[in-house]
């Protein structure tokens, strides 16, 4: 098949111009997908059609995820939802990713169309991780990478998440509910809490459980990752927890973390490699290949779990 423009996920290409210090003046033009300057293949199939259905949501929190730019200047907001499912799965994912792929599957849509309109993304940016908890605690973790234009995650499995919490006698207001406050190490980060007695759910975002209550906010100490429950963001659901048929590339967990590494280190390369054909646009109307040096230009990536 034909290679031709293609938008990538906005932390490997789109704002690599801000990003290299190349014209700091554009930053903002190059908030997240830069459709003005790459374009997706509207004619390649779109696969998404196939989905399964793995439970039944009865429960809905919404969190502000707060992460560095590539500058360690700014930082970025992500909307999270939580699904917390009635047979005991758990799912914290992208509201935009979800929103994104959502209107990619639909019949008779144009994607070009869809990326350049990037009406999704005005609640912010976003983090192209998903966190799947099975019944039995263990968890699929899903990297993302609709943002090739391809129906394809990097999938890991995990251990059951395990966390040794310390209960503090601090309290304080989250959202308008009385919260207490616990410690906790996990996998290289120390992290503390604020969870709700008052509300006796076992869940909180990216994989925190275990506290008599739910977790309300987290934060990294290092400052590198926040999250807050949004006040009155709980909603009861009776909704599907729907898995779509993607195109899965499975790897443990080491395997699978070197590889998202590689993608931050090398994502024109990377790109390529999936078959791209990458252009810039300039402000003259015409398009070029990028130089030799443009493509080993890396991206900031500070991961969640050092590990």
């Amino acid at each position: 098949m034909e290679s031709v423009l293609f938008v990538l996920w906005h932390v490997v290409i789109c704002r690599v111009w801000a990003w290299s210090g190349q014209n700091h003046e554009r930053d903002n033009a190059f908030a997240f997908f830069c459709a003005d300057t790459y374009y997706v293949d509207a004619d390649a199939d779109w696969p998404w059609t196939a989905e399964h259905v793995y439970d039944t949501a009865n429960l809905l929190i919404w969190y502000r995820m707060y992460f560095w730019d590539q500058n360690h200047a700014e930082r970025l907001r992500d909307f999270r939802t939580v699904y917390v499912g009635k047979n005991g799965y758990r799912k914290d994912c992208s509201w935009a990713v979800e929103e994104l792929e959502r209107r990619l599957q639909e019949d008779s849509v144009d994607r070009a169309d869809i990326l350049a309109d990037k009406s999704y993304l005005s609640v912010g940016h976003f983090y192209p991780m998903d966190w799947v908890m099975q019944p039995d605690g263990k968890y699929t973790c899903l990297f993302r990478l609709a943002f090739l234009d391809v129906p394809m995650v990097i999938e890991y499995e995990e251990p059951a998440a395990k966390f040794a919490w310390e209960l503090l006698p601090e309290t304080d207001s989250v959202g308008g509910y009385l919260c207490q406050k616990a410690e906790t190490e996990y996998k290289g980060r120390n992290y503390e809490a604020w969870f709700c007695p008052e509300i006796p759910i076992d869940a909180g975002p990216y994989k925190f459980r275990g506290l008599p209550g739910l977790i309300l906010k987290v934060e990294d100490k290092a400052g590198d990752y926040s999250w807050t429950f949004i006040d009155g963001a709980i909603q009861n659901l009776n909704e599907p927890m729907i898995e779509r048929d993607y195109i899965r590339r499975k790897a443990s967990r080491s395997k699978a973390r070197r590889l998202i590494q590689g993608i931050f280190e090398k994502p024109f390369p990377y790109a390529v490699s999936m078959g791209a054909n990458i252009l810039i646009y300039q402000e003259d109307g015409n398009h070029r290949p990028l130089t030799g040096e443009e493509m080993e230009e890396s991206i900031y990536y500070t991961p969640i779990e050092l590990e």
